[in-house]
C-alpha cells in the first residue's frame, strides 16, 4: 500500500494556510544517528544522497509520521570534494556549533500569496520564492536570523509505502517544537501571524535558553502508555508524550 505524503494535500480556496512539515536535524555521522533513532524504535527511510542542486553534497534520511510531519537527518559529505550546494556549508557550520535541529520547514498552500504577504511588511527581511522541478521553495537569506524558517509547496506529492509510517515506539506525530530563535521576537511573531502558522505547534519559549541549535526540543506523540526515554541529537532534545490519535 502506498500513501501520499499527508502534509502535502491540496488546499482549495483563497485562504492562506501554513502547517508544520518537517524538521531538519544536522548530524556529523548519519549512520550513527540513524542507528540511534532505530534503537529508539523508529523506522527510517533509506538515505538519499544529493548530487546536484541546493543540497548537493548532503545526505538525508527521514522518519515519517502519520500526522504529515517528519524528522529529517542531514549530514554533509566527509570527502574533500569541493563541489557542494549552497546549503552544505551552512549545515557544516551548524555541526561545528554542536549540531541538532537547525531548520523548520512549513508547508504552505500558496507560496506566491505568502511571498507577497511577507514582502509587504517593511519591518521584516524579504523572502525569495524559488521554483524547482518538484516543489516551490520560499525562504529568507541565509545570513538572516530568520533563515531557519522556510516554506515549501510540493508540485507533486511524494508517495511512500505504508510500512514507513509504522514505528515500534508507536510514534505518530509531533506535539510541540520549542525553538531558540535569534532576531527580534516581535518580528518572529509577525512572520508567524502573516504566514497563518499560529497553529503549527511552534513554541518560542526557548528564546532565552542557552544553546546554539535553533530547535531546543521536539516533543513527539506516542500511543504507548510507557513512552520511550528522551534522548539528544546534537543540542536538540527529543521527548515523548503519551497521546491517542
Amino acid at each position: 500500500m502506498y500513501w501520499g505524503w499527508p502534509g502535502c494535500r491540496s488546499f482549495f480556496g483563497k485562504v492562506l494556510k501554513t502547517t508544520l512539515l518537517y524538521i531538519a536535524i544536522a548530524v556529523s555521522d548519519i549512520n550513527e544517528a540513524a542507528k540511534l533513532f532505530s534503537q529508539k524504535g523508529f523506522t527510517l527511510k533509506k538515505p538519499h544522497h544529493y548530487k546536484s542542486g541546493l543540497q548537493e553534497g548532503l545526505t538525508t534520511q527521514s522518519v515519517l509520521l502519520r500526522d504529515g510531519t517528519s524528522l529529517q537527518l542531514v549530514s554533509p559529505k566527509k570527502d574533500k570534494d569541493k563541489k557542494k550546494g549552497k546549503l552544505t556549508q551552512y549545515v557544516k557550520d551548524v555541526i561545528k556549533n554542536g549540531g541538532g535541529g537547525y531548520q523548520i520547514i512549513m508547508h504552505t498552500n500558496s507560496p506566491k500569496k505568502l511571498e507577497k504577504s511577507l514582502n509587504q511588511q517593511q519591518d521584516i527581511p524579504s523572502v525569495r520564492l524559488e521554483e524547482h522541478a518538484q516543489y516551490s521553495w520560499l525562504s529568507f537569506k541565509t545570513e538572516s536570523p530568520y533563515a531557519p524558517l522556510s516554506f515549501l509547496k510540493w508540485k507533486k506529492a511524494p508517495q511512500f509505502i505504508d510500512e514507513l509510517f509504522h514505528h515500534p515506539n508507536e510514534t505518530f506525530g509531533i506535539a510541540k517544537v520549542t525553538l531558540r530563535p535569534q532576531g527580534d521576537p516581535q518580528k518572529w511573531a509577525k512572520i508567524i501571524n502573516k504566514s497563518k502558522a499560529t497553529q503549527s505547534r511552534l513554541d518560542f519559549s526557548g528564546l532565552m535558553s542557552t544553546g546554539n541549535a535553533f530547535v531546543e526540543k521536539i516533543i513527539l506523540k506516542s500511543k504507548l502508555r510507557s513512552v520511550p526515554s528522551s534522548f539528544k541529537v546534537g543540542e536538540t532534545t527529543i521527548e515523548f508524550v503519551n497521546e491517542s490519535i
